[in-house]
């Protein structure tokens, strides 16, 4: 978390308090287009950059949208928070959320240990191992021993799973066999993801997907925005969606909405920067989900996932060095790339959407974006010639490093704050600055 402050030594104490929110909201969005400018090229002529970029920023104060580069290669006008892009694997995040809305809602009948196969309808089973079935909860953090994929799709390069069938899916399991019990491992999983959302959908009579979403989840929540790779969806958004791109290495190449098949519960989500500021205000506790206790389900550390990590229902959750707990999930098809990225003490969230694939650069700056997030007060006092005194309330047990600069740019450490206690404190740190102006930021 930081909080941007110019200190510039004329400037008297009511003057310079009053001016503060108008500079600290100048600043924040210099930052942000520092970070997100490197990442476009509006023209699509440079290979290792996106087209457009949306960023989407989420507090208690609400939400702000910040566009850059073009929706398609050579476009002069920027995506905004109504260009529609694909968020891929942030889809799990959804299905993750429905499961936990449908264990919640259902007085007792369903339960994270109940095996998947009560869900499916008998055309669907999933293999056990011996007599360990395969449950609802170890799908929706990669626990239930099923590949990437299956082994069966016969998509074409870059969309593998297009017009991938339930029967075909039902194919491949009736010859699947699990090679160890499930909930002994994690293993990043599609396919698991998909048949979770099939079961999802055969419990609550709602088929295909984009059906069991709309009434469980995007209707609920007033996102209209929000669909699948489906007529007449895909016909209504034409307009605005941001044009796909891969790079072949030299150049970018347009690339087609990625369809998954009857796996779309796994990746094939496609949205907009309004809409997913919507869904990220439920998930940062920052507005009410219509099914108590769902997002505090599904945002619940379960089990240790990728590296460094633990899984939630379709969420990765790191605890930064500060004590910091904050919650991620990438999104990455044939022409996109999405990264979401939020915390829920205090709620704050961030959404990079990018219209060009493998672009793996959005998840370093949706990070930063995040760390950048203004804390709900702060006190700012000149103290001496050349000196203030920042005042801010901390969380318990976190440490605040504070970081000055000339311009900018150019951050240096000048402290580190720490709240040993265990209740939340008001910490107060004294800062030189360096005439004729500086700044200084707080981050945790």
């Amino acid at each position: 978390m930081s909080v941007f402050v110019r200190f510039t030594l004329r400037l008297v104490v009511g003057a310079f308090l009053a001016l503060l929110p108008r500079a600290e909201a100048a600043t924040f969005a210099d930052e942000v287009a520092r970070l997100a400018t490197p990442l476009v090229d509006a023209s699509g002529q440079n290979a290792t950059r996106s087209v457009g970029l949306v960023v989407m920023v989420v507090t208690d104060q609400g939400t702000r949208t910040f566009g850059f580069g073009a929706r398609s290669a050579g476009g002069a006008s920027p995506p905004d928070g109504d260009t529609f892009f694909q968020v891929g694997s942030i889809s799990k995040t959804f299905t993750g959320l429905l499961l936990a809305a449908q264990i919640e809602s259902s007085g007792g009948t369903l339960l994270p240990s109940t095996p998947v196969n009560a869900l499916l309808a008998p055309d669907l089973r999933m293999p056990g191992f011996g007599t360990q079935p395969v449950t609802v909860a170890q799908l929706a953090t990669h626990y239930g021993g099923l590949p990437q994929f299956p082994n069966n799709m016969t998509g074409p390069a870059f969309y593998p799973a297009q017009g991938y069938t339930r029967a075909q899916l039902a194919t491949y399991l009736s010859g699947f066999t699990l090679s160890a019990a499930p909930g002994s491992a994690y293993e990043y999983s599609n396919t698991g993801s998909g048949l979770l959302a099939l079961a999802l959908g055969d419990r609550a009579g709602l088929a295909p997907y984009s059906a069991l979403l709309a009434a469980q989840l995007t209707g609920p929540l007033g996102m209209s925005s929000t669909g699948l790779n489906e007529a007449p969806f895909t016909n209504d958004i034409a307009t605005r969606l941001a044009q796909g791109y891969r790079s072949n290495g030299t150049a970018l190449v347009p690339m087609a909405i990625s369809d998954m098949g009857v796996l779309e519960g796994a990746g094939e989500i496609i949205s907009t920067g309004n809409d997913m500021a919507k869904f990220l205000r439920v998930l940062a506790g920052l507005a009410p989900f219509p099914v108590a206790g769902a997002v505090e389900r599904a945002t619940a550390p379960r089990a240790p996932g990728a590296t460094g990590t633990m899984t939630g229902y379709g969420l990765d959750i790191y605890t930064l060095t500060s004590g910091v707990q904050q919650w991620e999930k990438a999104g990455l098809v044939a022409g996109y790339t999405a990264y979401i990225a939020f915390r829920r003490q205090p709620g704050t969230a961030v959404a990079v959407l990018s219209n060009r694939a493998q672009h793996q650069s959005v998840t370093s700056v949706a990070r930063e974006i995040l760390s950048l997030l203004t804390p709900p007060t702060l006190s700012v006092e000149p103290v001496a010639p050349g000196s203030m005194r920042v005042t801010f309330p901390a969380a318990a047990r976190l440490a605040y490093e504070v970081q000055t600069s000339p311009n900018l740019s150019d951050w240096s450490a000048f402290t580190t704050v720490t709240n040993t206690a265990e209740t939340p404190a008001t910490l107060t740190v004294d800062v030189p600055m360096t005439p004729p102006s500086s700044f200084v930021r707080l981050r945790y």
